[in-house]
């Protein structure tokens, strides 16, 4: 650690400081703090950044939060409802007895105020990720593939109703959103096939949909700028925390030093020796995604789309179009279940016959993610010295890594915060 003069008598303190994981939260994380002048190193296990969770996800900057795994359980929605139909969670049979005490966490209920005040924390947050995201492509001149808009669909009147509280609380907080009736979702979806089932839609502008993993490489090039040095295929095998902290890696006789290492791996920062498994609150949902080239444009869908009975989502990247969804609790043993992946196939083929080409060029992928108990990511110190962690994102990493990389960033040189850190400490799960 040193101290770096900034102008005439201020200095800063500049710090030696690890990033373990180079997702898009450990990218996003070691810009922000090059960019405050920190010397940043990053470890990354695979032979390539984006390689796993933000390989292929569903691109989606959504402070919306329309999706159920973007939050806790909401008030007085019933616990088998909310498993089989609006959350589409399926429960392998293997499932843990870790992985229920989450699941029941996740679905208990809060008093409606406390619920409502996470909820809060969670759209701030995300709005906020998303303005940072848009802030940081604006200096960085980075422009991944993108499109604008999210709408909605409701196969049923219940489905609609169920959310109904949801969209409410939504507009109090400033959310844009328009109930629209099937003609109206037509227009602004006109490749959407007239028998897919449609009671009702909203259309959420503010949305947007992006490529992550391109957004992803294209911010390393920019870190590389900074200073940033990347180290892949490194595995660690141990990390001891003190000042400094030391890390050991697979296939290197010597420890390295920092003054800081920033835990930026999913759940794979369970498995860390000097944290010990049992410490993060993380449990691991397994979800799908299909890419396939699009065919003809105009049978394609213009942004995204999300199907709530099906819990799918649908949006256009590029050249592209994904479909995501399939979410599962429970370690599976196959790579690929391809029971999961051929429901988004149908789904595709169902809602926009013809804009795909389903011989040249598909690709499947599974996703592995972190969720906490709250919904919440865990920003902030550990409990063991010199270790901090920007983890746990669940569902909504994609919207809020720039936001919480700023905040690390922030916390890290003491200034004051742009959102009020309480909510995403390590500490309230006592890490």
């Amino acid at each position: 650690m040193k101290l770096k003069a900034v102008t005439g008598c201020l200095f800063r303190v500049v710090m030696k400081i690890a990033v373990i994981g180079a997702g898009i939260v450990g990218i996003t994380s070691a810009y922000a703090l090059a960019q405050d002048g920190h010397e940043v190193s990053v470890f990354e296990r695979n032979a390539a950044i984006a390689e796993e969770a933000s390989f292929a996800n569903a691109g989606l900057l959504a402070p919306s939060l329309l999706h159920p795994l973007s939050h806790t359980r909401w008030p007085g929605a019933g616990w088998l409802r909310y498993l089989q139909a609006e959350a589409a969670l399926a429960l392998r049979k293997n499932v843990s007895f870790n992985e229920l005490r989450w699941l029941l966490g996740w679905q208990k209920n809060l008093s409606s105020d406390a619920f409502v005040a996470r909820f809060k924390q969670t759209q701030q947050l995300a709005q906020y990720g998303v303005d940072c995201l848009h802030q940081l492509s604006l200096d960085a001149g980075i422009a991944p593939e993108q499109a604008q808009g999210q709408l909605a669909l409701f196969s049923s009147a219940a489905g609609h109703a169920a959310v109904q509280a949801k969209l409410d609380l939504l507009k109090e907080i400033g959310v844009s959103l328009l109930t629209l009736d099937r003609s109206q979702a037509q227009r602004i979806e006109p490749a959407l096939d007239s028998d897919y089932p449609v009671h009702a839609a909203v259309h959420f502008p503010h949305d947007e949909i992006a490529n992550c993993r391109q957004f992803a490489h294209l911010l390393k090039d920019r870190a590389l700028e900074c200073g940033v040095k990347f180290h892949f295929a490194a595995t660690l095998v141990a990390l001891h925390a003190g000042a400094p902290v030391q890390l050991e890696f697979a296939d290197q006789p010597e420890r390295q030093s920092f003054d800081r290492v920033v835990l930026c791996t999913g759940t794979g920062g369970s498995q860390l020796v000097g944290l010990g498994s049992a410490k993060l609150p993380l449990t691991e949902l397994q979800q799908y995604a299909v890419s396939v080239p699009i065919r003809e444009a105009l049978n394609a869908p213009r942004s995204a789309i999300f199907d709530y009975d099906r819990a799918t989502t649908i949006g256009r990247l590029g050249a592209r179009v994904r479909v995501s969804g399939g979410t599962e609790l429970g370690r599976s043993t196959q790579k690929v279940q391809h029971q999961s992946t051929k429901q988004l196939f149908n789904t595709l083929q169902t809602s926009f016959p013809g804009a795909a080409s389903y011989q040249n060029g598909a690709q499947i992928w599974k996703a592995r993610i972190g969720f906490t108990p709250d919904g919440l990511p865990l920003v902030g110190p550990s409990a063991s010295n010199g270790v901090w962690l920007n983890l746990g994102h669940g569902h909504n990493g994609w919207s809020m890594c720039c936001g919480t990389a700023r905040l690390l960033t922030d916390m890290l040189a003491a200034r004051s915060l742009a959102l009020d850190p309480a909510s995403l400490q390590p500490a309230r799960f006592q890490i």
